[in-house]
């Protein structure tokens, strides 16, 4: 009697074992699951679709079909990305989440759809960019997320950039900004496009110049300018 619940605890236990993940693609087997898009998704959810295709490939060995249009968001063993401001409220945030058989990648946004590609494959699939030209692709067995997922993230700052060049003067920048999530010089609607939208004559930096006109306050506002050795010293 002990050993027979004992092999009903072991099979049961290992069945829910076996269920506990949704599988994503796995290594030497045929494509499972789809990457599903809206007939009008926009180009940045359009590239978020090609760039979690590439990067399962990449890591899997597995090219996942990318379908479009009502039916491919519905069908089942699908990665389901779209739209949703009454689910996500802001532009550049995203949820991820698995429904059944499907795992929702929901953004505010076109952007916030594509952080929430970058969010799936760093957090599940160990990737990581450090320049255009370096970057950590694991190869895995299987690409998978918990059943229970229901991850939410959004951005602390609606304007995110570094002045590192490799953010600003490498060719391929724009790519590498968006896996990074930087917005700030981001113009290609596939990236985003531009995220924010600055005052006349103002700019992302350098623009104190511009507020405090040394011509215009210098003279009268002396303590409103950086001290030198020792002496006030108008700027520009």
């Amino acid at each position: 009697m002990k050993m027979c619940f004992l092999v009903v605890f072991c099979i049961t236990a290992f069945a829910l074992n076996a269920v506990e993940s949704f599988v994503i693609a796995e290594r030497g087997k045929r494509a499972s699951c789809a990457i599903a898009v809206v007939a009008d998704a926009s180009e940045a959810e359009k590239y978020a679709a090609k760039e979690l295709q590439t990067f399962v490939r990449r890591m899997t060995g597995v090219e996942l079909p990318v379908l479009t249009g009502a039916a491919a968001v519905k069908r089942k063993r699908a990665v389901v990305l779209s739209v949703d401001a009454s689910v996500v409220r802001h532009p550049e945030a995203f949820r991820l989440t698995v429904d059944g058989d499907r795992l929702l990648i929901t953004g505010g946004g076109g952007r916030g759809v594509l952080y929430g590609v970058s969010e799936l494959l760093e957090r599940f699939g160990g990737c990581d960019w450090f320049a255009p030209w370096c970057e950590k692709v694991p190869e895995l067995d299987s690409f998978e997320v918990p059943l229970n997922l229901d991850f939410a993230d959004k951005p602390a700052f609606d304007g995110r950039y570094t002045t590192w060049r490799h953010t600003f003067r490498e060719s391929d920048n724009e790519r590498f900004n968006a896996r990074l999530r930087y917005n700030g010089r981001n113009t290609k609607s596939e990236y985003g496009g531009p995220a924010v939208k600055y005052a006349h004559n103002l700019r992302s930096d350098g623009s104190i110049g511009r507020i405090v006109v040394p011509k215009e306050h210098f003279a009268r506002h002396t303590e409103w300018f950086c001290e030198i050795d020792g002496k006030r010293r108008a700027f520009g």
